[in-house]
């Protein structure tokens, strides 16, 4: 997960500057299965530091939904949270 949130955010002109997962800190609260079928982390919860050209002259709001707009298959497909800050 962490792969394509960076080649779907940076095929954009969005930088991004820090990528953190903190999925492992949400699974009491979320009755979630952190593994799959092979046994490896399911990546569901980030932290994003962003700048860039694809995001300049845009309002706050306008950039949220940008991101999430460009992230929409990876909600559908695992991502649960995205905690987006930008510079």
């Amino acid at each position: 997960m962490k792969q394509k949130i960076i080649d779907k955010l940076t095929k954009t002109e969005i930088e991004i500057l820090e990528i953190e997962n903190f999925s492992e800190q949400h699974r009491s609260h979320l009755n979630l299965n952190f593994t799959d079928s092979q046994q490896t982390p399911l990546e569901t919860h980030f932290k994003i530091k962003i700048t860039g050209k694809g995001l300049e002259g845009k309002t706050l709001l306008q950039k949220h939904k940008l991101v999430n707009k460009l992230l929409e298959e990876e909600f559908k497909g695992g991502l649960h949270a995205l905690v987006i800050s930008f510079t």
